[in-house]
């Protein structure tokens, strides 16, 4: 009797995918690694594609520098992985203050859920955006439905669970 074990690992998007193979006979060895070897091609095969880096880092670069202007308060951006811990952002804001509106955009063909977390004095305000589709562009979110006439001393912005990987920016506009 022929006793061996086949291991075929993949690793993808920060999965373990792992199939073991005990073979009884050569050429069931054969069907059972091929047909592992196939649901490993299909899994990639499946995958959405990653964005370039490059591109990636100059839209944020390009994003930030643009979203700065007379009615900006100030600029938050992050990166957001698929499969790790969300891209969060913190301000402190040098002197609390109302909000107007936070215009959002984020990178390439990514959705990402979107969440804000405001202190203004003793009362945290948390609130979850729901899911954005990047390739819908700029995303305005009005400061005073969200806040309310809360003065905001600190802001947290968080992408998460982004479908690929992605950057975003959040602009902080006066009222």
């Amino acid at each position: 009797m022929h006793l061996a074990r086949y291991s075929i690992i993949l690793t993808l998007h920060q999965e373990i995918f792992c199939t073991t193979v005990d073979p009884v006979t050569p050429g069931r060895t054969l069907t059972s690694v091929g047909a592992a070897l196939l649901l490993c091609l299909t899994i990639v095969g499946c995958a959405p594609a990653q964005p370039d880096r490059t591109a990636l880092n100059s839209w944020r670069e390009a994003q930030e520098a643009a979203a700065r202007g007379e009615q900006v308060i100030d600029v938050l951006s992050a990166e957001s992985e698929s499969g790790v811990s969300p891209g969060t952002a913190v301000l402190n804001l040098s002197g609390a203050q109302r909000i107007g509106a936070i215009q959002f955009s984020c990178y390439g063909d990514a959705t990402l859920n979107l969440g804000v977390v405001a202190q203004a004095g003793d009362t945290s305000i948390s609130k979850n955006l729901g899911t954005v589709e990047c390739s819908e562009g700029t995303l305005t979110i009005d400061g005073i439905e969200l806040f309310g006439d809360a003065e905001i001393a600190q802001l947290e912005v968080i992408g998460s669970q982004p479908s690929v990987a992605t950057a975003w920016v959040a602009a902080l506009m006066l009222p």
